[in-house]
């Protein structure tokens, strides 16, 4: 299998022959460069058609005209592409006390280009109270600063409700301000992959993010957002971009205005495929949280099956889905019912053990009276 990855403005060759494997994920993170700058980008789509799939992780600069028109006719010709893309980008706020920051509108050109296939990453931000936590110094002891856990709503733990062999029967997948998709009417078909909680809201940008929203907290019921895409499978025979448009020149494209049937995967955020580096080079395991020493497996697992899916593989997707996991718990739900779960586990097994013995009790005594 071969695959390629577009980082910023390059495309960059991952491997002659990858093999997926539960380790592939950190192969293709750990392997792309800026070694292959533009002119990497300006390869021949017939050079480009040996690669099953094009892998677009995290971009942070714009993409001209030849870099769309070169993704654009690969697609055309009926290659993959799984996105993954910010829709916003944090910059340090100088007016604001440290620990705030301006979230912004990541403006990657890419816009137009996704609408016309049919979907695109909004610039917002979406919060959820499905999240995980990070921590927070609430005060000293003996000069040490005391730490405690509290959920942080822009590190959404999202999932699917969809029957879907991508995204079946997998654990939360962990995420750094995430944003919505929306999804445009034409004759792609769209399958929502991963959307948030019950509980959740957008944002718009630009906004201000600070630990203040810890301390004083937004009203529960402003969280009246149910169910945001936040990933996209979009499948279908797809109109170029570029059509009815005057076309960058290049001489190794001959264009093509349709393409075959193919698929794309739409992501909106590119830190579902970062592993977090560490000061001396390496790097923690995909979907590592640091703070409670725990791996979202859910993450790796995603992107592997994504990867198959748009490389054909979808039987053996089909038998990693079968896999039982445990699913995410809903936390409100069990803040509201805390007493009526006492009951039922500890109160309601021991007046039913109570009552087994007054029976057998019962019986013995008209069985030997």
């Amino acid at each position: 299998m071969k695959i390629f990855a577009v980082n910023f403005k390059s495309i960059n060759n991952l491997s002659d022959e990858l093999k997926i494997s539960d380790d592939s994920i950190s192969f293709i993170i750990n392997s792309i460069s800026d070694k292959l700058r533009t002119p990497a980008i300006k390869r021949t789509i017939e050079y480009l058609k040996q690669f099953k799939v094009i892998v677009v992780p995290k971009p942070s600069n714009d993409f001209d005209s030849d870099q769309k028109l070169i993704i654009d006719q690969y697609i055309m010709n009926g290659g993959r592409v799984l996105w993954l893309i910010d829709g916003v980008k944090t910059v340090i706020d100088t007016t604001y006390l440290t620990n705030t920051y301006k979230i912004v509108k990541n403006n990657l050109n890419l816009n137009d280009m996704l609408k016309n296939y049919g979907a695109f990453v909004n610039s917002d931000l979406v919060q959820d109270l499905r999240s995980t936590e990070i921590p927070i110094v609430t005060g000293y002891s003996n000069n040490r600063p005391i730490q405690e856990l509290f959920k942080w709503p822009y590190y959404p733990l999202v999932s699917s409700n969809i029957n879907h062999p991508i995204s079946k029967n997998i654990d939360g997948i962990k995420c750094d301000f995430i944003s919505s998709i929306d999804t445009i009417k034409n004759n792609i078909k769209k399958t929502i992959l991963l959307e948030s909680s019950i509980n959740s809201r957008v944002v718009q940008t630009p906004t201000k993010v600070s630990l203040g929203i810890i301390e004083n907290p937004p009203p529960s019921e402003s969280f009246n957002k149910s169910n945001l895409p936040l990933a996209v499978l979009l499948s279908g025979r797809f109109t170029s971009v570029f059509k009815n448009r005057i076309v960058p020149k290049n001489n190794n494209i001959k264009f093509k205005n349709e393409s075959d049937s193919t698929s794309i995967i739409v992501v909106s955020d590119g830190d579902l495929i970062a592993n977090e580096e560490l000061k001396n080079g390496s790097v923690y395991p995909l979907g590592y949280d640091k703070y409670i020493n725990f791996i979202f497996e859910g993450n790796k697992k995603f992107l592997m099956n994504s990867i198959q899916y748009l490389t054909d593989n979808s039987g053996t997707i089909k038998l990693r889905s079968k896999n039982i996991k445990l699913r995410l718990l809903d936390n409100k739900l069990i803040n509201e019912n805390k007493n009526l779960i006492v009951l039922i586990n500890i109160i309601l097994p021991l007046l039913i053990f109570l009552l087994t013995i007054l029976f057998l009790n019962k019986i013995y005594k008209i069985k030997y009276d």
